[in-house]
């Protein structure tokens, strides 16, 4: 079981259109489902996007949902700093082993 909390309707992200997600579980596993009903419904927006060639803009210069490259989704996350450190990891290790196993 979890609990999802959105900022209101009009608190975005400082300098963005984004709105934040907060998503609280007593499961890791709970948190996977949200966040996998999360991606389903970026993919949604992502193809009505891409179908109908209007681009919406939350971060100044950036499509909401399509990335630069045909195929590619965007999704932003906001992090705590130590999770941010984490998976850099040591001297960029850890997100140079998640490039390679996302084949970036």
């Amino acid at each position: 079981r979890c609990r999802l909390v959105l900022s209101n309707r009009d608190e975005f992200y400082p300098g963005t259109r984004l709105r934040t997600i907060v998503i609280h579980a007593d499961e890791p596993d709970s948190i996977l489902r949200a966040v996998d009903r999360v991606l389903d419904v970026l993919w949604e927006c992502a193809e009505s996007e891409r179908t109908s060639g209007s681009k919406h803009v939350a971060v100044q210069g950036e499509s909401d949902f399509l990335g630069k490259e045909s195929g590619e989704l965007i999704l932003r996350l906001m992090v705590p700093v130590k999770v941010g450190s984490a998976i850099i990891g040591p001297r960029g290790a850890n997100v140079q082993a998640l490039k390679e196993e996302c084949g970036v």
